[in-house]
């Protein structure tokens, strides 16, 4: 079952400008029911710009989207939000509140698709649940009383993602899912995340800077080249020495391993 798909999905950087950069063109996505996807590239090659895009936040300049078969301009934002859900490279807040009531923010989404009585009384029972486990799978169930203003930067990144998890999406974006994050908690939360989609009707497309953690937790990639030019298949049948070299512009070398071929600058 396709999820997520794009026809002909193009992108420039800076459009009517002197400076004006094709991001990626003609670009034909399919994200199945099932996979894990990696986006890769160089600074400024248009990851961001496309996990925007996909999520519906920024209109494509060209080509169109489909949602779960259908259009995505036509899906109402409630239920938009139910679907597709995105965790962005920087997030901040200007509103004092405690770890777990950020996270319950997850699930408003479905709050206001109950009717009155639910804007009346807010989240129920099952979403104070849902936030719960969201946080024990984070290992911030015991921090869940704090201030998000009392957390480290790691932390927030974790209660972030918390909230994502609890949107219950079937379609999940994320822009640099590491950011802050140890190597402890980025082998924990790549390893649960990915394994999410497993005999569910789930997705997950990852921007990721650590090629050896893509090719870990990813089947499939889809590499964005800062010329405009783009690859995308089975991500260990498109990574290579040669075209990790012409995408980052610079020399790699391979090291075998039990765990796979790693890949680092030469």
């Amino acid at each position: 079952m396709i999820l997520l798909e794009t026809c002909a999905l193009s992108a420039t950087a800076g459009p009517g400008s002197a400076e004006q950069k094709t991001l990626y063109e003609n670009l034909n996505l399919k994200v199945h029911a099932g996979e894990n996807w990696a986006v890769l590239g160089p600074n400024g090659c248009g990851k961001t710009t496309l996990l925007h895009t996909l999520a519906g936040l920024v209109e494509p300049e060209s080509g169109a989207i489909k949602l779960c078969d259908k259009p995505i301009k036509s899906w109402p934002h409630k239920k938009r939000a139910q679907q597709i859900g995105i965790l962005f490279q920087q997030e901040e807040t200007l509103f004092p509140a405690s770890v777990f009531e950020t996270v319950l923010t997850g699930r408003h989404p479905y709050i206001m698709a109950r009717g009155l009585q639910a804007l009346l009384d807010w989240e129920d029972s099952e979403d104070f649940a849902i936030a719960e486990q969201a946080l024990k799978d984070v290992g911030l169930l015991s921090m869940k009383n704090r201030s998000i203003t009392t957390l480290s930067g790691g932390e927030w990144r974790r209660v972030m993602i918390a909230a994502l998890l609890a949107q219950k999406t079937n379609i999940n974006l994320y822009d640099e899912i590491s950011n802050h994050l140890d190597l402890n908690h980025q082998q924990k939360l790549l390893k649960l995340i990915s394994k999410q989609v497993e005999n569910k009707n789930r997705a997950n497309i990852f921007v990721l800077q650590d090629i050896n953690q893509a090719l870990r937790y990813c089947e499939f990639g889809l590499l964005l080249f800062d010329n405009g030019q783009h690859i995308m298949g089975s991500l260990h049948e498109i990574i290579s020495e040669g075209t990790l070299a012409e995408l980052y512009h610079c020399p790699f070398t391979v090291l075998e391993h039990k765990l796979g071929n790693i890949f680092l600058p030469a």
